[in-house]
């Protein structure tokens, strides 16, 4: 029996639309699919073509319309469930998506395809534990599937597995050398690890499969930046944004590349491209009051709202004080076991817990955006003195404990918060400290969070005080210490803060705001740097901090 008039009608506008599309005359091609529909309003495949055109075009709303009825018309069609679920993803419909990708499984069990998208979709809902599954099932369909285990080895990476993501990402550039998001992911692998030279070859691997991806040429710009070279690194965060201007990874790299380089009024601008980035932690508050950027104040309520670590609220906390030396009342969200320390700040700085809903105020501004607000540059932070104060009666308590100590008091952090990717770059063992420390100085330990090794080590050498206490107990011990040895944490900012004497231990790839080859900061007028060689050792800072305790104390 021969087709219907309308239906061999419709066909012949399939094919003319499909030779459209392969002409990339996309918009005419989509005339022709939505002539073949009217005539063949029923045709699942139609509407799944002219999707895909629509979602080749970006045009994603309607894309997902088409989709909608297709699977509609054909349930079992599973390549338009999934695309469905692409296109939710890319209106962050992350939950949605992922239905699309359950029902493509439903109509077809074995479809790596489906289980690699489910796990795309699982690893932004935050379920890494079904994310990894998912992905280990597409690359047990297709093991020949370069993205599926590449991303597998990202989720491994997030739930602390290195070693098993190291062997998906092998897996992946065996499976498809030229697949150069593997060749990144290494990279950044290998890069949190301190292996910097296998790093900057696995970007330049990438780069070499594919120069136009501007992920590859982020990635060597933050090797790049980590060895110090600045001009190098901006000029790779420069090509990637060459390749695609609105890089969100590329503005804040290369803001922080601008900072470590002292170019802080070049650096701002890019610095607020930071909430772009939502899985390095920035969230962008939905909040009604108008952005703070230079109105004035007198009589005005300014909410300054916290974001990143403790470290930077201590820091940044600073800003407060400009706030209202220009009339304004300043509401400052930080977690409560801060409020002793911050309470110093003066009046007119009064605390706002984060669990709270947000106050009632005149202007908003996030925390790290007042240094740009205010124009900071390297020969100009505001109040490098001390702006917050230890408690008197937690000084006095401590005094009277510390009394029968002696030699001179120094204090020691040797470690940072493990929930950090690299802390491990910035924190160094304690047995190390101690096998470094001179004979002389007593010695209190300020670490929080001792692990059960750490809590032995200290208890066999019963003349170190293992102190503990909350944020006021550290301040006034710090205020108490002749030096504060510490890593780059947040008790070095506390005992900068109050005008410690403090000793920073940094790593090679420091953070930017200690800047480079300095042992002063301009944030801090009682703080020393201690600077790792190009070695990335802690053996040479260790000894030079010795020498120092023997002879500055």
């Amino acid at each position: 029996m021969s087709d219907s008039p309308s239906s061999s009608d419709a066909e012949a506008h399939r094919l003319e639309a499909q030779a459209l599309r392969a002409q990339g005359r996309a918009r005419e091609a989509l005339e022709a699919y939505d002539r073949a529909i009217a005539l063949e309003l029923g045709h699942a495949l139609t509407h799944h073509h002219k999707a895909n055109t629509l979602a080749g075009l970006g045009d994603f709303a309607p894309a997902l319309l088409a989709y909608s009825a297709a699977v509609a018309l054909d349930p079992a069609l599973a390549d338009a469930h999934i695309n469905r679920g692409v296109v939710l993803r890319l209106l962050g419909q992350a939950a949605a998506a992922l239905e699309s990708y359950d029902a493509a499984i439903a109509a077809c069990p074995d479809h790596a395809e489906a289980y690699y998208n489910r796990g795309n979709a699982l690893r932004d809902l935050g379920r890494p534990e079904e994310a990894a599954a998912a992905f280990a099932r597409a690359a047990q369909l297709r093991p020949d599937h370069a993205p599926a285990l590449a991303n597998h080895g990202l989720v491994l990476r997030d739930l602390g597995d290195d070693e098993g993501a190291q062997d998906r990402y092998e897996a992946a550039i065996a499976a498809a050398p030229g697949y150069a998001p593997a060749w990144i992911n290494r990279g950044l692998l290998h890069r949190d690890l301190g292996h910097p030279d296998l790093a900057l070859a696995d970007f330049e691997a990438a780069i070499q499969r594919d120069p136009a991806l501007a992920d590859a040429h982020v990635g060597r710009g933050l090797v790049l930046k980590d060895a110090q070279r600045i001009d190098d690194a901006l000029a790779a965060y420069d090509r990637a944004l060459t390749l695609n201007p609105h890089h969100a990874e590329a503005h804040w790299n290369k803001a922080l590349a601008l900072l470590l380089g002292g170019r802080w009024l070049e650096a701002w601008p890019h610095y607020e491209q930071r909430w772009r980035l939502p899985h390095l932690g920035f969230a962008p508050r939905e909040l009604p009051q108008p952005l703070w950027s230079g109105q004035p104040l007198e009589g005005r309520r300014v909410f300054v709202h916290a974001e990143q670590g403790l470290g930077d609220l201590i820091q940044f906390s600073r800003y407060a004080r400009l706030l209202v030396q220009q009339g304004a009342k300043v509401l400052l969200e930080a977690p409560p076991s801060l409020w002793p320390v911050l309470d110093t700040l003066g009046p007119g700085v009064v605390m706002v817990d984060p669990a709270d809903p947000p106050p009632q105020a005149d202007f908003q501004i996030p925390l790290m955006s007042l240094p740009m607000a205010f124009g900071t540059t390297p020969g100009a932070v505001p109040m490098g003195a001390p702006y917050l104060a230890a408690r008197p009666d937690r000084v006095a308590l401590w005094r009277e404990r510390l009394d029968s100590a002696a030699g001179p008091l120094v204090g020691l952090v040797w470690k940072g918060a493990a929930r950090y990717r690299t802390d491990h770059l910035r924190s160094l063992p304690l047995a190390d400290l101690l096998a470094a420390l001179p004979v002389g100085p007593a010695y209190v330990a300020l670490q929080k969070d001792l692990t059960e090794p750490e809590q032995a080590l200290l208890a066999a050498q019963p003349d170190i005080l293992a102190a503990g206490g909350d944020f006021a107990d550290t301040a006034a011990l710090a205020s108490l210490m002749d030096v504060v040895v510490s890593v780059d944490t947040s008790v070095a900012h506390l005992s900068g803060a109050i005008g410690a004497p403090t000793w920073v231990l940094l790593p090679f790839a420091s953070d930017w705001r200690w800047l480079l080859n300095r042992d002063e900061t301009p944030w801090y007028e009682s703080v020393r740097l201690y600077r790792q060689g190009a070695d990335r050792s802690w053996g040479a800072v260790l000894a030079r901090v010795a020498e120092d305790l023997k002879t500055r104390l």
